[in-house]
């Protein structure tokens, strides 16, 4: 693992870095880093504990359950780590994380490629054994991953909440998870850019060309 990919991923906990963007794309994720103020707070030790609790997909309060600590606490402490992080949604902190979640290690095969002066783009490769759903499942999946609840999925969608409720039942039992928290988490390690077996549709996720356009091949 280069020296430099391994310094910008360690700079996500000590606070020197946050995440700007990621996408997926040819069997792998994509992170944008940015340099902040070397005077910015890394994560603490309990705010470490509680994202490897939500890369997981724990809820708060089997993390509180876990760590000992109230669930209001633990809510504060996710708060301020995904602040630290540039993360907004649970599901960003699950696909920054998910292949290093065992530890916040950095994930296997981490490269690096200069973005800017003061960025970088991580890349490391993901799982790409085919998830067995039907296309409209796919594009549900795409919409938890993008941190959508079943009201905003079933409004753009054009069904009622209920079919909705139905539909992601049907992603928890083919996939055996018991959670969206645990649903995310597994996507997450997942290429979504491969096409399945059956001919289903894929799931892309591209940055913004602006950003694109500033990434260089790694040395």
């Amino acid at each position: 693992m280069p020296k430099d990919a391994e310094a910008w991923w360690r700079g996500l906990l000590d606070g020197s870095s946050r995440l700007v963007t990621h996408w997926d794309e040819a069997d792998e994720r994509r992170l944008l880093l940015r340099r902040v103020d070397p005077t910015a707070p890394p994560l603490t030790k309990r705010e470490c504990a509680v994202v490897l609790g939500a890369t997981r997909g724990r809820g708060v309060t089997l993390i509180a359950l876990e760590l000992g600590i109230a669930p209001a606490t633990a809510s504060e402490h996710l708060a301020s780590a995904m602040q630290k992080l540039g993360v907004r949604t649970r599901a960003q902190l699950v696909m920054l994380f998910a292949s290093g979640s065992q530890t916040l290690l950095p994930p296997a095969g981490l490269r690096a490629a200069r973005a800017a002066p003061d960025e970088m783009v991580l890349r490391f490769p993901l799982r790409t054994e085919a998830l067995t759903l039907t296309r409209t499942e796919q594009l549900i999946c795409r919409h938890i991953l993008a941190g959508l609840g079943n009201l905003e999925i079933a409004r753009r969608r054009g069904r009622s909440q209920r079919t909705i409720a139905n539909q992601i039942a049907s992603i928890y039992a083919k996939l055996d998870v018991g959670s969206r928290g645990e649903l995310t988490s597994l996507l997450a390690n997942h290429s979504l850019s491969r096409q399945p077996a059956g001919g289903s549709s894929t799931l892309t996720h591209s940055p913004p060309s602006a950003d694109r356009s500033k990434i260089t091949a790694p040395p």
